[in-house]
């Protein structure tokens, strides 16, 4: 009887006066807690005997910030090593100052049924108290007491834990993982990786929190919260960016994502922790949010992100990684191009979709250019673990020079908006364009294509000169590739820039193919053109690859290239006469004369190396007979293979007769003048000619 008397006594005590508190933007609290499982043995707290081998043990405890002030939150273990049960109702605690002052203990209504413990068991009771805003965690003492209604007050002192000790090492554990406790479960934490950026006001962290579930059965966490505590005790929320439903398997880790973005900077940076908190119902309406875990965060760079440095961003969809990694100032006509490449990784647990961002340079603070962010690769999604690449490129003038420039990432949220997620500083030194030297393959981006310059040629006619770049392409995959539209310069050694048109293969390149394209552009006739550089890259419209139809406005992966001497030398013979990649011989030379016309005739075997594929648009062979004395000029233009009207003359692979005619009624009246002629075989391309092979022959004469 007197048993269940005091039992109600104490029920009423418990309810009575409870006072919740919530979890506001930021209110200073302090920095210390105390966990018995992260602690050493020897930094322990000493337990409270209760007799008979059975003993009250603090297994936690810590203030933290709340609606009604600051809050101590602290979990006792009562282990009973007894052969007899433990009432619970028998006993109570009150915390209390070093200074003597004495709070108010008030037990979670998830704990008040707590009745009995059994002999061989043990049960954890969670209290808070409402503290003055002057006490700290080292501040505090718990009394352990027993009800005793044979003495004046009450109760009998059983014992105390004393959390002001000379060596407060304990109330910051070493290591970085930490021990939390979801029912009977434990669940080991860890912050593994943060970044932090900022800006003129505040830092924005993301952190990855890895969680195991050390139990033996799955668990599904109960809605929890999770903020940072700046060294002055203040604590900020976190958001959970992966907001899908958790569940934790045993031995397994899952890795959560949280982020913030207004953390003052006046806050500082330094002896972060992570606390983990859990919303549980006090008295009436009221909720309290528990302590489950403080867990260090590594100190980390805060300055600005630069070259080479990855940060992990993590959104609604995932966690990802930035890195800048490279930066070049590019040619383009009247304009420079800025040219970063960005490395977009997945960091998740599985494949992600690349995210919808957009950039900006932003130069001297000021001026903001806009880039365009082109794809580098083929990658539809980001496979776990791997990577997308994309080229930013903004366009300034070119005789633009600034001091200081920026790099800013924006990525867009589910309403639409895009904050900015990264801001890189960029280098004062920007790298050119790669030179590659000639006889050197280049396969831009680390792709399957291969371009290497083989050959020039110059052109001209009486006021200008055409000349032509001859780019070997080779596809080194294992799948067929299509050629690129490629956008090209011609650079002179005083960096005068020439664009240059593309003559283009469409043929897809199978495996170890290779194809024969050319640039060409007009230069002055008295130009020299020793040391002149190809500047080549693929060509870009708007944020894509240019298309059929469309026209390039910049170009990404470009290099400069190394070109070969051109070969001027004209051949004395008409046998192999180098028209790359055909190769022409004339021989067996005849000619005849009558009243009405003249005919040269001969054989030729024109042939070409298949292995390459080319268009020979604009090409044509030239046949130019030339009395040396003046009587007669002829010129027969021919194509290679085929011609484009019914009535074009061309001549076919292989080994061929042909009969060249030609109408000159005066010619007859001339035989005895006729002596000796000249027959030159020029290379024409768009409509420009290259004198390659010029013979000397007698007329009326056969040649071997």
């Amino acid at each position: 009887m007197q048993q269940m008397r005091l039992h109600r006594l104490l029920l009423t005590f418990l309810v009575a006066g409870a006072a919740a508190f919530g979890q506001p933007a930021a209110i200073s609290a302090e920095g210390g807690h105390y966990a018995k499982d992260d602690v050493a043995v020897t930094q322990a707290l000493p337990a409270v005997p209760l007799g008979g081998g059975s003993y009250m043990e603090l297994k936690r405890a810590a203030i933290l910030p709340g609606d009604a002030g600051k809050t101590l939150v602290f979990t006792l273990t009562a282990v009973n090593g007894g052969d007899r049960d433990i009432a619970l109702a028998d006993y109570w605690v009150r915390p209390y100052s070093a200074s003597g002052a004495q709070f108010k203990a008030e037990l979670l209504p998830q704990d008040k049924d707590k009745n009995m413990v059994p002999e061989g068991n043990s049960t954890d009771l969670t209290f808070y108290a409402i503290v003055n805003e002057m006490t700290e965690l080292s501040d505090v003492n718990l009394r352990v007491v027993q009800w005793d209604y044979s003495l004046a007050d009450l109760e009998r002192k059983i014992g105390d834990i004393r959390l002001q000790t000379d060596d407060l090492s304990y109330l910051h554990p070493a290591g970085t993982a930490r021990t939390m406790q979801l029912g009977n479960v434990p669940l080991k934490g860890e912050v593994t990786r943060v970044s932090v950026k900022k800006n003129e006001k505040y830092y924005a962290p993301q952190l990855a929190l890895q969680l195991v579930n050390e139990g033996a059965t799955s668990l599904t966490p109960p809605q929890l919260q999770y903020s940072i505590r700046t060294a002055d005790g203040s604590m900020y929320p976190l958001e959970l960016v992966n907001t899908e439903k958790i569940i934790l398997q045993p031995k397994v880790m899952k890795e959560l994502q949280l982020k913030s973005s207004t953390i003052p900077l006046s806050a500082g940076s330094e002896a972060w922790e992570l606390v983990v908190t859990q919303t549980l119902p006090a008295s009436g309406d009221t909720k309290i949010n528990v302590p489950l875990g403080f867990m260090p965060i590594p100190e980390t760079d805060t300055g600005p992100l630069t070259q080479g440095i990855a940060y992990d961003y993590a959104n609604a969809t995932g966690l990802y990684s930035f890195k800048l990694e490279q930066l070049e100032r590019l040619p383009w006509d009247e304009q420079d191009l800025l040219t970063a490449q960005l490395a977009i990784a997945n960091r998740d647990e599985s494949g992600l979709p690349i995210p919808d961002f957009r950039a900006y340079f932003l130069l001297d603070d000021g001026v903001k250019i806009e880039a365009k962010a082109v794809k580098a690769d083929k990658q539809i999604g980001i496979p776990k673990g791997q990577e997308a690449r994309f080229k930013l490129i903004g366009k300034i003038p070119y005789t633009y020079q600034y001091g200081e420039a920026k790099l800013l990432i924006e990525d867009k949220t589910a309403e639409g908006v895009y904050p900015v997620v990264g801001e890189f500083q960029l280098p004062a030194q920007i790298s050119g364009l790669p030179a590659v030297a000639f006889g050197v393959k280049r396969s831009p981006g680390g792709r399957s294509l291969q371009y290497s310059p083989r050959a020039v040629n110059s052109y001209a006619d009486r006021s200008s000169k055409l000349y032509e770049v001859q780019v070997e392409v080779a596809n080194a995959d294992q799948r067929g590739a299509n050629i690129p539209k490629l956008a090209a310069y011609l650079q002179t050694p005083a960096n005068a820039l020439y664009p240059m048109k593309m003559r283009e293969v469409k043929t897809k390149l199978n495996p170890d193919g290779r194809a024969l394209v050319s640039f060409w552009t007009k230069l002055p006739k008295e130009m020299d053109s020793s040391g002149l550089k190809l500047l080549l890259g693929d060509a870009v419209t708007d944020n894509h690859a240019t298309a059929d139809g469309e026209k390039p406005d910049a170009f990404m992966d470009a290099a400069v290239y190394d070109l070969p001497n051109e070969n001027v030398n004209v051949a004395g013979d008409l046998r192999d006469i180098d028209m790359y990649p055909y190769s022409l011989s004339i021989w067996h030379i005849s000619t005849w004369l009558d009243a009405k016309e003249i005919r040269i005739n001969f054989q030729y075997d024109l042939s070409k190396d298949s292995y390459y594929e080319t268009n020979t648009e604009g090409e044509k062979i030239v046949l130019q007979l030339e009395d040396l004395k003046g009587n007669i000029t002829q010129t027969q233009k021919i194509f290679f293979e085929k011609g484009i009207e019914d009535d074009d003359v061309y001549f076919q692979l292989g080994e061929h007769s042909y009969k060249w005619k030609t109408a000159d009624q005066d010619l007859i009246f001339k035989t005895e003048t006729l002596k000796q002629y000249k027959l030159s075989v020029y290379h024409e391309f768009q409509g420009q000619r290259k004198l390659l092979a010029s013979k000397t022959i007698d007329w009326f004469t056969t040649t071997d």
